[in-house]
């Protein structure tokens, strides 16, 4: 199904599946960030999830994900790091 518009004598068509394509696109970046999110909550205490769901719903986009997830990450070795030289100090 088109929609024909005339203008300066051209037939110009338009298809109706140039709005399904951006339903498409809308989904997919909707779905990489639930995963993006729900793989950093897994990997965290409940401390620091309370300030990333909150930093990444007020600002929704890649750069930021980005961001939190490294330091996120740094965050958690640098505590896993030091428990184990703390149980080494006491043996």
């Amino acid at each position: 199904m088109y929609i024909r518009i005339y203008k300066h004598k051209h037939d110009v068509k338009i298809s109706r599946y140039a709005s399904t394509n951006l339903n498409v696109n809308a989904n997919v970046n909707a779905n990489v960030n639930a995963n993006v999110n729900a793989n950093v909550n897994a990997n965290v205490n409940a401390n620091v999830n309370a300030n990333v769901n909150a930093n990444v719903n007020a600002n929704v986009n890649a750069n930021v994900n980005a961001n939190v997830n490294v330091k996120v990450n740094v965050n958690v070795i640098e505590n896993v790091n030091e428990n184990v030289n703390d149980k080494r100090m006491q043996m």
